[in-house]
């Protein structure tokens, strides 16, 4: 099917950008948790793996592709063509995530060049989500060319990213619960946004209802975290896999129903 490929590269790549900044917004504000070393090895495990992730998510969507020996050519039109500029981004992102991983692998954990560094990366993951949300805003697919879309692939970012994130830290053993308590419950917070606003786009129909049940279940796993005294319980983790799924369904009825969805 063709849309498999988009439901791939789209969600990996959103997902990609999301944890990207929930892992710069871990380390910024919770020292606790990033001077010990465990988290420290794990954050940095997390941050080498989203460079290879949208990589591997810009690879998938050639598979869309008829002719895929002309796939460069889609750099070609920057200045008039919102999927050159969100492929152009999407390289940068991932060019810029991992050299930072490299550069945290060779021990630079700090500095302004690094903070610049990763200002830039996150600047154009969050910039390569717009451009991808304007390459369906078409006037002659009107399901697709509402605000629904953008707000849909942003909050996608925040609820796969920040999940992925914390599913990660709340399996990690031998962390101290205090340090570890604060990050998940901000992780539990933002998910919890991105839940509500998956659930409010939420479609119609029997798809519609099963969809807005894993939300609904995602949501009370993550309820459940912020309302654990001291270090969350492993909630995050069955929250990640049942936001995953209700996503990926989503994502998938976008690309069967919007082209026959008339407003």
């Amino acid at each position: 099917m063709t849309e498999r490929p988009l439901v791939a590269f789209t969600l990996l790549a959103q997902a990609a950008v999301g944890a990207f900044i929930t892992l710069g917004a871990v380390e910024s504000f919770a020292h606790g948790l990033t001077a010990h070393p465990g988290a420290l090895a794990l954050t940095g495990g997390m941050l080498a793996a989203i460079g290879p992730a949208m990589s591997l998510a810009l690879l998938v969507s050639l598979l869309h592709l008829g002719a895929r020996g002309a796939a460069w050519r889609a750099l070609a039109n920057l200045r008039t063509s919102w999927l050159s500029r969100e492929i152009l981004l999407g390289l940068l992102f991932a060019g810029g995530a991992t050299l930072l991983a490299v550069l945290r692998s060779v021990g630079a954990t700090s500095g302004r060049p690094l903070e610049a560094l990763a200002a830039a990366a996150a600047l154009c993951g969050v910039a390569m989500v717009y451009a991808m949300s304007r390459v369906y805003r078409l006037r002659t697919v009107p399901g697709w060319d509402t605000p629904r879309t953008t707000v849909s692939f942003f909050s996608s970012a925040l609820l796969l990213g920040t999940l992925a994130v914390g599913a990660g830290l709340a399996l990690l053993p031998g962390v101290p619960a205090e340090p570890l308590a604060g990050p998940l419950r901000w992780i539990g917070a933002g998910a919890a946004v991105g839940l509500g606003a998956e659930f409010a786009l939420s479609g119609r129909g029997r798809y519609g209802a099963v969809r807005r049940g894993l939300l609904l279940a995602s949501l009370t796993l993550c309820a459940a975290t912020l309302a654990a005294p001291g270090r969350a319980t492993p909630a995050l983790a069955p929250a990640f896999a049942l936001a995953l799924a209700a996503q990926v369904l989503g994502r998938y009825l976008f690309y069967v129903d919007g082209p026959r969805r008339e407003l």
